[in-house]
């Protein structure tokens, strides 16, 4: 295994089970080309520490679990990146938001 690989800081993505949004998500998560764990949005017991440096979401029901995760995490430093337009949160929520402007 590459040494380099076993040292990145840990990538969380949640799946929220919406097929539209566990797609985007994941395409993101591909893209990055780094190792990732899937973690379910709506199981509150799989967002347990070790907190990883990066969490990918997408959808209403990602926001949702974000802002659990924000909640839960205190001051770690995580990232949050959202994929697609926040609907029930605001933007500045988020570390990032990949969206299209239409």
């Amino acid at each position: 295994m590459d040494d380099h690989a076993t040292h990145e800081p840990p990538l969380w993505l949640l799946q929220t089970g919406q097929c539209g949004d566990d797609v985007q998500g994941l395409a993101l998560g591909e893209a990055l080309g780094r190792p990732f764990t899937v973690k379910p949005a709506r199981d509150a017991d799989s967002l347990v520490p070790p907190w990883p440096a990066v969490v990918i979401s997408a959808g209403r029901h990602g926001e949702a679990a974000v802002r659990e995760l924000r909640r839960r995490a205190g001051t770690a430093p995580v990232r949050f990146v959202h994929v697609g337009r926040p609907y029930h949160s605001r933007a500045r929520e988020f570390d990032l938001v990949v969206t299209r402007d239409t």
